[in-house]
């Protein structure tokens, strides 16, 4: 079983994931460096990369071909751009997207937090001798949450992040704005 993990949005729910899993094997958490929504490479990102890492399991490039349309159908050129994100060299790279995880393995996956099929029965059945299944930590939380309660908290949580990121570079940041001031406070930590 490949046991695979995309980072599309938030890294702090990826190593709160990777926690809990550690208990039950490995995965491979794949990180965008290509993302609207995290720096891979803050003080914060790293920190918690490293403890994905910590907590057994791999950490991978995400590379999202769809940040360059215009090279679609270009596959010397995206190959570039894929050593260049990852740094690595092709010959050793394995692609999960690759005809053979698609092709041999039974393939699921949760995107837009939806399971097209019964997952949990897939498994128990046994039916399967290999299973590629792709989780996104982005939908999970303690409790169970619709898909619209978790966007909008993320949305929302988006204002708290920036607060504590300028807590951390301004001095005395609450005499300029104070917590409390924070518009969408419900999901900020």
């Amino acid at each position: 079983m490949i046991l695979r993990h995309d980072i599309d949005y938030d890294i702090e729910k990826a190593v709160r994931l990777s926690a809990i899993e550690r208990v039950g094997g490995a995965g491979t958490y794949f990180v965008l460096l290509t993302s609207d929504f995290y720096n891979v490479f803050s003080k914060k990102s790293s920190e918690g990369l490293k403890q994905i890492a910590e907590n057994g399991h791999t950490v991978a490039p995400h590379f999202d071909e769809v940040r360059y349309p215009e090279l679609l159908g270009d596959v010397e050129t995206v190959k570039e751009k894929i050593i260049e994100e990852a740094e690595l060299n092709i010959p050793g790279m394995i692609n999960s997207y690759g005809q053979t995880y698609f092709k041999e393995f039974k393939y699921l996956s949760d995107s837009r937090r939806r399971w097209r099929e019964p997952v949990d029965e897939i498994i128990r059945s046994k039916g399967y001798e290999r299973l590629h299944i792709l989780t996104h930590p982005f939908w999970y939380n303690e409790t169970e949450e619709d898909i619209h309660k978790s966007v909008s908290k993320f949305i929302n949580s988006g204002n708290g992040y920036r607060y504590q990121a300028m807590e951390e570079n301004i001095t005395d940041l609450a005499s300029v704005m104070r917590k409390d001031e924070i518009a969408g406070k419900e999901g900020a930590t």
